[in-house]
């Protein structure tokens, strides 16, 4: 009987997994390093004029149509000098006109501690690779504000890629795969 309920765990813990999220990568340049040093995180002081960085969103599901989309997270990252945040979730929103609106939020967004991009691309690139994107008039590209708005890093957004999530098997697909297997093993038990 012990092997029964080892074996029912797996069948739960299979049919219990999840899709992974897709994700989009942002890429741009620096255009306003932080004038106002010490950031709380002191890496974010190392940025300089010009750097090349990149944001990665991920969330759940697809990119399907215009619209607001929750995100699970979000990194910040200038390779060139180590500089690096973490952002714990926030809202992606895409527009028909292919205009995009993304803002991640440290610990809890608030107009002093997040980052917010602003850009645009052809509506139909919106699940494309290496697409070109360009700035929205009268809208800051990019702009990371922490320390409450005194760290103040802005910068272009010129590319975009998207990711699709991996293809794994519906849960429902594991279950009746773990049903299976669990009969079975209850047919093997019983002679």
């Amino acid at each position: 009987m012990n092997r029964f309920v080892y074996l029912l765990g797996i069948v739960v813990l299979l049919s219990s997994v999840a899709a992974f999220g897709d994700s989009v990568s942002i890429t741009g340049n620096i255009t306003q390093p932080n004038a106002n040093p010490p950031a709380s995180n002191s890496s974010l002081d190392a940025i300089q004029l010009g750097d090349a960085y990149s944001v990665n969103l991920t969330f759940t599901g697809g990119l399907t149509v215009a619209g607001m989309y929750s995100l699970n997270g979000g990194t910040f990252n200038d390779a060139s000098v180590g500089a690096a945040e973490s952002y714990t979730g926030g809202t992606f929103t895409s527009f028909a006109d292919g205009s995009f609106s993304v803002q991640l939020c440290l610990a809890s967004c608030n107009t002093g501690n997040e980052l917010d991009l602003n850009f645009k691309i052809p509506f139909a690139s919106r699940n494309s690779q290496n697409v070109t994107a360009s700035s929205v008039p009268n809208l800051a590209p990019f702009d990371l504000l922490e320390d409450d708005g005194l760290t103040d890093i802005q910068g272009t957004v010129t590319g975009y890629s998207y990711r699709a999530a991996a293809t794994v098997p519906e849960p429902t697909s594991m279950l009746l795969l773990g049903s299976g297997l669990a009969g079975l093993a209850i047919r093997r038990f019983r002679r």
